[in-house]
This record gives structure tokens, sequence and C-alpha cells, in this order.
């Protein structure tokens, strides 16, 4: 029916509109008017304003061009000087004219073999000192001479399409041939508007009659939806609206109570959902306190060692692990690892593996090759295939300063010297829990007084900034020499200061761990000693 009276309205108007066109087009096709001219003179301002622009621009370019090539280096070759200062004009052409035979010859050009200049031109274009405008054979090069010497001349400019200043002058030619199209544009306006208004109208009186016969109709049931949404605004969802209809309503009836249905379902769902989430926020706060817990809580004191050591998870929980506890009277134990992947499965990894460094120490003794056999092994026996570990363990010697240790595919740790001299400690193997039987080689160095160890796990040196580069070790060690001389924990914030500022606030994207380690200056002698050698 809708369709019916659109078609009883709509057509009659366009077969109006029609003939009405008709009658109005032979009348409107002989109507002139001066206003064209006044588009010509406007076209034409536009086009002598464009040619001043562009006189305007070759002068620049021929001023740029010589300030260039009077301030380069003396020095360099002529051909070099003339490239450096084409390069600094920003012109789409740069000659080079000398004087000889009673006119000015071209010897050079950018670009090469520019065969659009002319080869010769005569005039007194070595005498004036600001740009001078001078016309070339091609038309379409606009182009400005300035002296360099008083037999030299630089001519510069701007290269166009070929034929565009002929084309350019023929289309003013061709306006102005024509007459003024203001009266035919007022009178299509008047057209438009006659045909806008009677398909307005038609469909004005359309609607009118259409909304009369289908009021009834479709009231009473839009204002039972009416109801019915204010029911389910009000949190009802269990209203539903009893109407039997086979038209568009009946289905808009329909939509309308299954999407009660749905909203009641999905408001199920997302109560449901709600209560797991809280109860997996508070697994995962309970498995962060624990993890929290493993860490120390106070590192070991020493009158001539420094110890500070922070870890960053990228979750709630990761996979990071670090420890420094007392042996032995004389012995500290360090420890670093890093478990593959991050969030609570590789947190559960870490606890295992710092429950047996501290068991296996007590067993085993400062033997750091033995200690991390027994947990590749163990690993390797309980892990997933996918779950492998890097680990760094060290024994240090507190009154020799002597450290035992074992790298097992961490990255290699930073000592450096008082003298300022770094070494990297990489001895070890690879990571562990991916062969059941594992062969590792033990690392010993010296640490004096005055030196510096620092560990850090890959969340450090693979840390990637917003252009995706990573921090890698190099920064890391430009960092330790610029505290060269400062304590442990000076260090540390150092290292932390610097990933952030060098990420500028991209998201964390895997667990931090530093562990900086100092063994301090012993009396007067070890202070002088260290400043004679920095």
């Amino acid at each position: 029916m809708l369709l019916l009276f659109l078609l009883l309205s709509i057509v009659p108007a366009l077969l109006i509109a029609i003939l009405s066109m008709n009658l109005l087009l032979a009348p409107v096709e002989k109507i002139s008017s001066p206003s064209l001219k006044a588009s010509f003179e406007n076209s034409m301002e536009i086009a002598r304003r464009l040619a001043s622009r562009l006189e305007y621009d070759a002068a620049a370019a021929a001023r740029r061009f010589k300030s260039a090539y009077s301030s380069s280096d003396k020095q360099i070759s002529a051909e070099e000087r003339f490239r450096w200062a084409a390069a600094e004009a920003g012109a789409d052409f740069c000659c080079l004219y000398v004087r000889r035979e009673g006119g000015w010859h071209l010897i050079k050009s950018l670009p090469e073999k520019f065969d659009r200049a002319d080869s010769v031109m005569v005039g007194n274009l070595g005498q004036n000192r600001s740009p001078l405008r001078i016309d070339l054979s091609d038309p379409d090069l606009i182009a400005s001479a300035l002296p360099l010497a008083e037999d030299t001349t630089a001519v510069v400019g701007l290269a166009l399409e070929h034929g565009l200043t002929s084309r350019m002058r023929k289309t003013g030619e061709d306006l102005s041939l024509y007459g003024s199209a203001g009266e035919w544009v007022t009178s299509m306006r008047l057209y438009i508007t006659l045909i806008l208004s009677m398909i307005v109208a038609a469909a004005a009186v359309s609607a009118t009659l259409l909304s009369r016969a289908l009021a009834r109709r479709i009231s009473f049931p839009i204002k039972r939806l009416a109801a019915a949404t204010k029911h389910l605004a009000a949190g009802d969802l269990d209203y539903r609206v009893n109407l039997t209809a086979r038209d568009e309503v009946g289905l808009l009836v329909e939509s309308f109570n299954n999407m009660a249905q749905q909203l009641k379902a999905n408001r199920e769902r997302i109560i449901e959902m709600t209560r797991r989430q809280a109860q997996i926020e508070r697994d995962f706060e309970i498995a962060r306190q624990v993890q929290t817990n493993l860490f120390p809580k106070t590192l070991p004191s020493n009158p001539t060692w420094e110890f500070a050591a922070l870890c960053v998870p990228a979750r709630a929980v990761g996979g990071d692990y670090y420890d420094v506890f007392q042996v032995t009277h004389n012995h500290i134990l360090i420890a670093q690892g890093d478990v593959s992947g991050k969030g609570l499965g590789a947190s559960m990894v870490m606890a295992s593996i710092h429950a047996m460094v501290r068991s296996l120490s007590e067993k085993l003794g400062s033997n750091p090759a033995t200690i991390v056999d027994e947990i590749n092994r163990y690993l390797a026996e309980v892990s997933s295939p996918e779950t492998f570990v890097t680990l760094f363990v060290g024994f240090i010697d507190c009154d020799q300063g002597l450290l035992q240790y074992v790298n097992c595919g961490h990255p290699p740790a930073i000592l450096q010297r008082a003298s300022g001299q770094f070494e990297e400690l990489s001895s070890g193997g690879t990571v562990l829990g991916i062969l059941p039987h594992y062969d590792c080689s033990e690392g010993t160095c010296k640490i004096n007084a005055g030196d510096s160890l620092v560990i850090v796990s890959d969340g450090v040196t693979e840390a990637l900034n917003l252009e995706d580069q990573m921090f890698e070790q190099q920064k890391l060690v430009e960092t330790l020499i610029k505290h060269r001389n400062a304590s442990a924990q000076t260090i540390l914030d150092a290292i932390l200061d610097e990933v952030r500022a060098f990420t500028r606030g991209r998201e964390q994207g895997d667990d931090i761990s530093v562990l900086s380690i100092r063994r301090k200056l012993r009396h007067v002698h070890d202070v002088n000693a260290k400043h004679f050698n920095g």
C-alpha cells in the first residue's frame, strides 16, 4: 500500500518536472549575460597572479643559488660549487652562462644537457644586482638571472609542462568568445526549485494521506511496545508483549520479545562471568602475594659488600626469579632466572626453582654446576616440552672476593672493574629443562674492591620502544659507565630509569629483573688508587 501511494504521488510529479524542463530549456539556451565576462576577467587575474608568483619563485631561487655559490668552500672545484648551489636553490633548472664573442654562452646546466635552455643569449645579463626576469625561447620556462662575476651569470628558474603557456593563452581566448551564463544559472535555479517543490509537495500529500490511513492500525501496537520498553528499562526482563500481527509491526513485536529473552540470558551470563572473574582475580592476588614472599625481604648485610635486587613482573605474576642469601658465614649465593612464558604457569615453575636452589645449596654446598644439574633433571622430568629456564647461579667468597658461577642460557652478567673495564660472565651451558642429561662448565672470577657486578633478565636487554627497537646489551653497558662509582642500589635505579626512558610509556612486554652487587672500597688507599686508575 505504501509503494502504491508513493507511485501515485511521485510519478505525476516527475511527469510535470520533465514537461516543465522541456518548456524552459529552449528560452534558457538563448539567454546570455555579461557575467561570463567577469568570470573571464577573474580567470585572467588568477593567471596573472600565478605568473607573478612563478616569477617571484624563480627570483627567490636565483638569490638562493647565488648565496650558496658565494658562501661555498672556495677550495672545492667549480663543478662541485655549482652542483651544491643548484641543490640549495631548489629550482627546476640551473644554468651557468659566460660572456664571450658578443654573447652569453651556456657552459653548464643541471639537469645536464638541458636542451630547453638557450645555448646563446644576448643582452646585459651581468650588470644587474637583483634577479632579472628573462625570456627564453621556450615560453614554458620562467627564469631569472643573477651575476656571479663580471663575465659569469647564473640563470635559475622553473620548468612548466611543455605547451602549458600556449594552452592557458588559448583557454583565455576561448573564454573571451562567450557571453555570460548568469541568467542561465538563475533560470536553472528557478527550474530546479520548481521541480523540487513539486516533488516535495507530492510527497507531503502522499505522506499525509498514508499516515491518516495507517495511524489507527499502527498506533495501538506502538503504544504497547512503548509501555514494554519502560518495563524493560526498569529491569523487568520477564515482561513480554502479547500481540499477534503478520506485518512489520508483528516482526517488531517478535524481535522485542526475543531481545528481552536474550537480555535476561546475557545478564545471567554476565553475573556468572563477573563472579568467576572475581574469583580469578582473588586467586591471582594470592599467587602474587605468594610470589612476592618468595623474593628475599632483606638482602645479606656485609661491611664490604652491597646488594640490591628487584623484579618487576609484566603481569600480576611472572616467571622471573632472583635470590640472594647467606649459605655460610663467608659465602653468599646469588641466583637469577627466567622461566619461558609469563603468568601463573611461569610463576609456579619459578617457585619450584626457588625452593630447589635453597634446598640444594644447603645439601650440595658451593657447587653451582651440581645445583643446576639437579634442577635440569627435575625440569626435564616434570615440565612440558615448551617450558625451559635460563638461570645464573653463583657463590661469592666474601673475604677473597672470588665468584664461582654457572650461566645457563641467561644474558651474560656484566662485571665492571674499578678501572672502567668490562667483563662478560657467560661460562656455563644451554637453557635448563630441554635435555635430560646436562653438561656445563663453571666459571670463576675475582671481584676486587670497587668492582660492580650486574645481572639482568632479557626483559631489560629486549625491552622495546615505540619504534620496535631493543634496549640491548650495549645500552646497558653505557648506563653502567655513567654510574661507574655509584652504589649497588643507585646502579639498579639507574638501569630501571634508563629502560623506562627508552620505552617511553610502551606497555611492558616481559618481566624485568635486576641484581646489582658492588664490593666496597675498604680504606682510603683503595679510594686513592681507584681515582688514580680512573
